[in-house]
Protein backbone atom coordinates (compact mmCIF):
# COMPACT_ATOMS: atom_id res chain seq x y z
CA UNK A 1 0.00 0.00 0.00
CA UNK A 2 2.68 2.20 0.99
CA UNK A 3 4.98 1.76 -2.52
CA UNK A 4 1.55 2.07 -4.22
CA UNK A 5 0.60 5.35 -2.75
CA UNK A 6 4.27 6.78 -3.72
CA UNK A 7 4.14 5.68 -7.44
CA UNK A 8 0.53 7.51 -7.53
CA UNK A 9 1.84 10.28 -5.51
CA UNK A 10 4.92 10.61 -8.06
CA UNK A 11 2.29 10.02 -11.28
CA UNK A 12 1.11 13.58 -10.22
CA UNK A 13 -2.01 13.58 -12.09
CA UNK A 14 -5.80 14.66 -11.31
CA UNK A 15 -6.75 11.35 -11.51
CA UNK A 16 -3.90 9.75 -9.00
CA UNK A 17 -5.06 12.58 -6.32
CA UNK A 18 -8.52 11.41 -6.70
CA UNK A 19 -7.05 7.56 -6.42
CA UNK A 20 -5.36 8.57 -2.99
CA UNK A 21 -7.96 10.30 -1.40
CA UNK A 22 -10.28 7.19 -1.81
CA UNK A 23 -7.22 5.64 0.13
CA UNK A 24 -7.00 8.52 3.09
CA UNK A 25 -10.83 7.88 3.69
CA UNK A 26 -10.52 3.91 3.73
CA UNK A 27 -11.27 2.61 7.22
CA UNK A 28 -9.04 -0.24 6.45
CA UNK A 29 -5.62 1.80 6.42
CA UNK A 30 -3.65 2.03 8.60
CA UNK A 31 -2.52 5.54 10.49
CA UNK A 32 1.31 4.95 9.00
CA UNK A 33 0.06 3.97 5.64
CA UNK A 34 -2.29 6.89 5.86
CA UNK A 35 0.53 9.19 6.53
CA UNK A 36 2.13 7.69 3.51
CA UNK A 37 -1.17 8.44 1.13
CA UNK A 38 -0.55 12.40 2.70
CA UNK A 39 2.74 12.52 1.58
CA UNK A 40 1.74 11.29 -1.72
CA UNK A 41 -1.20 13.90 -2.25
CA UNK A 42 1.39 16.72 -1.43
CA UNK A 43 3.54 15.09 -3.91
CA UNK A 44 0.89 14.83 -7.05
CA UNK A 45 1.93 19.31 -6.77
CA UNK A 46 -1.94 19.49 -7.82
CA UNK A 47 -5.09 21.81 -7.09
CA UNK A 48 -7.09 18.67 -6.73
CA UNK A 49 -4.51 17.04 -4.28
CA UNK A 50 -4.69 20.31 -2.44
CA UNK A 51 -8.74 20.19 -2.54
CA UNK A 52 -8.94 16.61 -1.56
CA UNK A 53 -7.22 17.08 1.73
CA UNK A 54 -8.82 20.36 2.19
CA UNK A 55 -11.95 18.15 1.78
CA UNK A 56 -10.84 15.34 4.12
CA UNK A 57 -9.76 17.83 6.90
CA UNK A 58 -13.44 19.50 6.31
CA UNK A 59 -15.48 16.22 6.15
CA UNK A 60 -13.49 13.87 8.33
CA UNK A 61 -12.01 14.31 11.71
CA UNK A 62 -8.42 12.97 11.25
CA UNK A 63 -6.18 11.88 14.29
CA UNK A 64 -3.59 13.55 15.44
CA UNK A 65 -0.91 12.59 13.69
CA UNK A 66 -2.64 12.93 10.34
CA UNK A 67 -3.53 16.14 10.78
CA UNK A 68 -0.31 16.66 11.85
CA UNK A 69 1.05 15.07 8.90
CA UNK A 70 -1.52 17.22 6.57
CA UNK A 71 0.27 20.23 8.41
CA UNK A 72 4.03 19.54 7.74
CA UNK A 73 3.34 18.12 4.34
CA UNK A 74 1.44 21.84 3.46
CA UNK A 75 4.39 23.50 4.12
CA UNK A 76 6.58 21.36 1.43
CA UNK A 77 4.36 22.12 -1.41
CA UNK A 78 7.05 22.41 -4.15
CA UNK A 79 4.54 24.13 -6.88
CA UNK A 80 4.74 27.55 -6.47
CA UNK A 81 1.03 28.36 -7.79
CA UNK A 82 -0.58 25.92 -5.19
CA UNK A 83 1.39 27.81 -2.36
CA UNK A 84 -1.57 30.52 -1.67
CA UNK A 85 -4.03 27.55 -1.60
CA UNK A 86 -1.80 25.76 0.74
CA UNK A 87 -1.63 28.30 3.04
CA UNK A 88 -5.33 29.57 2.79
CA UNK A 89 -5.52 26.05 4.11
CA UNK A 90 -3.26 26.38 6.80
CA UNK A 91 -5.22 29.04 8.30
CA UNK A 92 -8.27 28.09 8.00
CA UNK A 93 -6.99 24.95 10.42
CA UNK A 94 -5.38 27.86 12.41
CA UNK A 95 -8.54 29.49 13.27
CA UNK A 96 -11.58 26.83 12.36
CA UNK A 97 -10.44 23.85 13.96
CA UNK A 98 -10.21 22.68 17.64
CA UNK A 99 -7.58 20.49 17.52
CA UNK A 100 -4.95 23.29 16.55
CA UNK A 101 -6.53 25.28 19.75
CA UNK A 102 -5.66 22.44 22.14
CA UNK A 103 -2.25 21.36 20.51
CA UNK A 104 0.82 23.38 20.86
CA UNK A 105 2.78 21.26 18.80
CA UNK A 106 0.64 21.98 15.78
CA UNK A 107 0.61 25.42 15.88
CA UNK A 108 4.62 25.21 15.88
CA UNK A 109 3.63 22.79 12.76
CA UNK A 110 1.52 25.61 11.64
CA UNK A 111 4.52 28.25 11.79
CA UNK A 112 6.85 26.44 10.45
CA UNK A 113 4.54 25.92 7.84
CA UNK A 114 3.37 29.11 6.51
CA UNK A 115 7.04 30.68 6.81
CA UNK A 116 8.22 27.91 4.49
CA UNK A 117 5.31 29.18 1.70
CA UNK A 118 6.36 32.80 2.24
CA UNK A 119 2.46 33.94 1.47
CA UNK A 120 2.10 37.52 2.82
CA UNK A 121 -1.15 36.64 3.91
CA UNK A 122 0.03 34.59 6.64
CA UNK A 123 1.60 37.33 8.45
CA UNK A 124 -1.37 38.45 10.05
CA UNK A 125 -1.79 34.52 11.83
CA UNK A 126 2.03 34.21 12.16
CA UNK A 127 1.99 38.01 14.28
CA UNK A 128 -1.14 36.36 16.11
CA UNK A 129 1.02 33.24 16.73
CA UNK A 130 4.18 35.06 18.09
CA UNK A 131 2.02 35.94 20.75
CA UNK A 132 1.21 32.45 21.96
CA UNK A 133 1.20 30.83 25.76
CA UNK A 134 3.65 28.89 24.66
CA UNK A 135 7.28 29.68 24.01
CA UNK A 136 8.08 27.28 21.48
CA UNK A 137 5.27 28.38 19.12
CA UNK A 138 6.29 32.30 19.62
CA UNK A 139 9.83 31.40 18.68
CA UNK A 140 8.62 28.99 15.42
CA UNK A 141 6.04 32.46 14.46
CA UNK A 142 8.65 34.70 14.66
CA UNK A 143 11.12 32.88 12.37
CA UNK A 144 8.45 32.18 10.05
CA UNK A 145 7.86 36.10 9.68
CA UNK A 146 11.63 36.82 9.71
CA UNK A 147 11.58 34.22 6.72
CA UNK A 148 8.30 36.17 4.96
CA UNK A 149 10.36 39.44 5.65
CA UNK A 150 13.33 38.30 3.92
CA UNK A 151 11.12 36.86 0.85
CA UNK A 152 9.58 40.21 0.51
CA UNK A 153 12.83 41.95 0.95
CA UNK A 154 14.36 39.87 -2.17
Amino acid sequence: RRQTAIALGRIQTPESAHLLFTALIADDFPTPVKADVVRALIWTNTQTGLDTLNRYLVDHHPKAPIYQEIVIMLGRVETAQLHKQATQILLNLLEHHAITQQSDIIKQSIAMSLGQLKQPEAEAALQKLSQDKDERVRLHAIAALKTLKNAWES
